[in-house]
């Protein structure tokens, strides 16, 4: 949610999001504000 609402709030475009995980995996999550998003 940090990501989503600071997309918002600084009226980005694009997040990323990324967690590493023990033995060398990970996973990553791309965001896309859609242009009438609202932080409520």
């Amino acid at each position: 949610m940090h990501t989503a609402n600071r997309l918002v709030r600084e009226n980005g475009h694009i997040g990323v999001i990324a967690a590493c995980a023990a033995g060398g995996q990970g996973v990553a999550m791309v965001l896309e504000r859609h242009p009438d998003a609202t932080a409520d």
